[in-house]
């Protein structure tokens, strides 16, 4: 069983949430580029990796958010 959440009809508010979307992506993708850049400057191996594990974690998170958001507005087109 599938259920759909209802949209309201205003394009405002979808293109607001992909603006939104879009921000967070991007801010959250450049603190896991500071993230990777600024581990270099520990001395132990394991905070280093740890540090960019993270990074990386925070990286993909935050394509995913982008690709959600994408994928919200083309909904909201094809309805």
């Amino acid at each position: 069983m599938v259920i759909y959440m209802n949209y309201s009809n205003n394009p405002h508010a979808a293109y607001s949430g992909l603006i939104s979307g879009q921000r967070n992506m991007f801010l959250s993708s450049s603190v896991a580029v500071v993230m990777i850049g600024f581990s270099g400057r520990f001395k132990s191996t394991a905070v280093r990796f740890t540090l960019k594990g993270l990074s990386c974690f925070i990286f993909l998170i935050s394509i995913f958010i982008g690709y959600q958001a994408e994928q919200d507005f083309k909904f909201y087109l094809e309805k």
